[in-house]
């Protein structure tokens, strides 16, 4: 029993230590999905409002304006904060400046929202919405509604947010002042291609139904050909007639049409001799060999 208990005891250390080992390695794999950027920060820019509205959403209600800039909102708990050196709001977790982080690591203060750039700073709108600076009234930037025709010259450019999920491109739906706008690319595209559609359709019929169609095709060629092949026939044996009234020698004999060209005819001997090769002009007399 004594002897057993060195290697008893030698053994549950081994254990230990290989249990306490297997626990730090998994710890440091926590430790490096926790230095994700600003996977846990809870500031960032704030979401902009339209023209004609000055009330923050239920998502965003605290509004931040200090009457020189375009008002905006940020979410509940979050602290509208002007840093030093910084003319716009951002949105701090406290009410002490957070322009490094925000700067450094640019996201909206809720990643579902739309980050767009405005030099120097950038300003957030909800998904389906344009993101505009304004040539007029006070800086800072403005949402608008995806069918509201707007100048490209004022349209902002959407930006990468850090941290946050990588937003669709909604400034790529520009529109000239008065010009019906396209179809925001962050909403359902209701656009439709013709000639895609009609491939897609296609595909999906039949084996039988798409034979039936093929052969219809091939039939209505097939007639076209023949169709073409007798009208060219019979145009080039009208080529040299003319139909619709009758032609009569210098003795007043119908002139039967034999495909000559009109106004002549072979020349035909009355005595009942061979026939030469010349041909007499009905319209003048003229004789020519």
């Amino acid at each position: 029993m004594f002897f057993n208990y060195p290697i008893s005891l030698t053994l549950g250390v081994a254990y230990v230590s290989a249990v306490v080992g297997a626990k730090a390695f998994i710890a440091a794999d926590r430790a490096i999905q926790q230095l994700n950027p600003r996977a846990e920060y809870q500031g960032g820019w704030p979401l902009a409002l339209s023209a004609l509205n000055t009330t923050c959403p239920a998502e965003a209600p605290v509004q931040c304006n200090n009457g020189e800039v375009n008002p905006s909102c940020c979410p509940a708990g979050q602290f509208c904060v002007w840093p030093s050196g910084l003319f716009a709001f951002a949105c701090c977790p406290t009410a002490d400046s957070c322009l490094v982080a925000v700067t450094n690591f640019p996201r909206c203060a809720n990643t579902s929202w739309n980050m767009f750039d405005q030099g120097g700073s950038y300003f957030c709108c909800e998904p389906g919405q344009l993101g505009v600076n304004p040539k007029t009234g006070l800086p800072d930037g403005l949402c608008e509604p995806a069918d509201q025709p707007v100048p490209t010259s004022l349209l902002a450019s959407i930006a990468t947010q850090i941290g946050g999920a990588t937003a669709t491109s909604v400034a790529s739906n520009a529109t000239q002042a008065g010009v019906p706008n396209q179809t925001n690319p962050s909403l359902p595209n209701t656009s439709t291609d013709s000639s895609g559609n009609v491939i897609n359709t296609i595909s999906h019929w039949s084996l039988g139904r798409k034979i039936g169609v093929g052969a219809a095709v091939v039939i209505a060629f097939v007639i076209f050909l023949v169709v073409a092949s007798l009208i060219r026939r019979r145009r080039a044996r009208l080529a040299y007639q003319y139909e619709g009234f009758n032609q009569y020698d210098e003795y007043g004999n119908l002139i039967q049409q034999t495909g000559y060209r009109p106004g002549y005819e072979p020349y035909r001997r009355t005595d009942g001799g061979t026939a030469n090769n010349v041909t007499v002009n009905v319209v003048h007399g003229d004789q020519s060999s």
